[in-house]
């Protein structure tokens, strides 16, 4: 998954979906890359956080899905301060009317994903748009929506949460979520 969002919540946190190290469990066969960047990457400027990662099975086989992520911030990240997401969105106005549900304003970042789709015993693959919104608090905790959007060859729109919870002192906070299985086609 790759994103971008200008900095305020997100250049000071990371949203979507991930900067510094998705720390899922994986096999010993799996592999897992991250690759962070920010522009411009100049020290007390407004900044885009970039991110990316891929999940690879050694083997050749495809990775297990991904069923839930836990991102952690570098120390000294502040997301509490921004000019975005100053509107807040929820997973059923997503679900019903798409981006169009929710004010410009909850908008905190986008990008997309390249995602291996199982068909019986063959695959194909998808690239959904990927759209991080603010969602209503938990816990006094920010959340973010993650809003994917597939047209084909699967077209369904899927929304699922990630929680940032803060951190204290040298220790970072993180972006905690857990990702909905998708049924696909059963293999015969």
């Amino acid at each position: 998954m790759r994103a971008s969002a200008p900095i305020g919540l997100l250049a000071s946190s990371l949203v979507a979906a991930v900067l510094c190290g998705p720390t899922a469990t994986a096999s010993a066969a799996e592999r897992v890359s991250l690759h962070a960047s920010f522009s411009p990457d100049r020290l007390g400027a407004s900044t885009t956080i970039g991110f990316g990662f891929a999940i690879e099975n050694t083997t050749g086989a495809a990775p297990e899905p991904l069923r839930s992520m836990s991102l952690r911030l570098p120390p000294g990240i502040g997301y509490l301060t921004t000019t975005l997401g100053l509107e807040t969105c929820t997973a059923e106005a997503l679900l019903a009317h798409g981006l169009a549900g929710c004010s410009p304003n909850s908008r905190l970042g986008f990008g997309s994903a390249f995602v291996e789709v199982p068909f019986g015993r063959s695959k194909g693959y998808e690239i959904p748009e990927i759209q991080a919104l603010m969602g209503p608090p938990h816990n006094g905790n920010i959340v973010i929506l993650f809003y994917a959007d597939g047209r084909e060859p699967v077209y369904a729109q899927i929304v699922f949460e990630g929680e940032l919870i803060a951190g204290s002192g040298t220790i970072g906070g993180s972006l905690d979520a857990n990702l909905p299985l998708i049924p696909s086609v059963p293999r015969p």
